[in-house]
């Protein structure tokens, strides 16, 4: 079947809009700086921006996610879910804080390692056995802290994310562009499914699974856009 992703995060960023291949030396358990996919030139100046409330612009903002299978090789899945609000504060001319919400009820599948099933691992990734969106339409990222990262051009961005009614910390790298009025976070997270009680088929609660086994781990890349109000 498949192994999810999602979060949200932000703004994270959950929080960036291109398309990953999640490799065994670029993952680590939750809590774990994760390296963007693209690297990212180092500013000259701090970046600037005018202080006030920015509003998250959705039709601009963007969010991907991939997983894989355990025990076969370069299968991957992968889809999108749409970021439906969020906003972020901006204090003394830097981002402070902000959240991000994602509505789950739009999670796509726009490929699978086996070349089809799209539609039917759509529909199982917003059953109860993944993020049972009825019960539960959205997750939602809060970020506490912006920290300048050990990366050059990089922000290390703290909080905690939210799925199915389970809140829990998570960090990744973002980048920060844009000034003024207008302001761009882009990131990639690696998440941890299980500890939000994503269980599905994973190979540390179910025993002979086979080659069904999907990883724990799964990846989101984001982009959020937001203009001050």
């Amino acid at each position: 079947m498949m192994k999810l992703i999602l979060f949200l995060v932000i703004v994270a960023a959950v929080v960036g809009g291109v398309l990953y291949v999640v490799s065994g030396d670029q993952r680590g358990p939750i809590g774990d700086p994760v390296l963007s996919a693209t690297p990212v030139e180092a500013t000259a100046t701090p970046l600037v921006f005018s202080d006030g409330v920015y509003q998250l612009t959705a039709s601009a903002s963007r969010m991907e996610w991939s997983g894989s299978k355990t025990l076969i090789a370069n299968y991957i899945d992968r889809g999108t879910v749409a970021i439906a609000s969020g906003s972020a504060v901006v204090e003394g001319g830097a981002v402070t804080k902000g959240s991000v919400v994602v509505d789950l009820t739009t999670i796509t599948t726009t490929s699978t390692g086996r070349g089809s099933g799209e539609t039917m691992m759509q529909k199982h990734l917003k059953s109860a056995d993944f993020f049972d969106v009825e019960k539960y339409p959205t997750a939602a990222f809060t970020f506490e802290k912006l920290t300048p990262a050990s990366v050059s051009g990089q922000l290390t961005v703290s909080g905690t994310l939210a799925i199915k009614g389970v809140t829990k910390p998570v960090q990744f790298l973002a980048t920060l562009t844009g000034a003024g009025n207008a302001l761009t976070m882009e990131a990639t997270a690696t998440l941890d499914r299980t500890q939000w009680g994503l269980t599905y088929a994973s190979g540390n609660f179910f025993k002979n699974l086979g080659d069904k086994v999907i990883d724990d781990l799964f990846t989101v890349h984001f982009v959020v856009v937001g203009t001050r109000r």
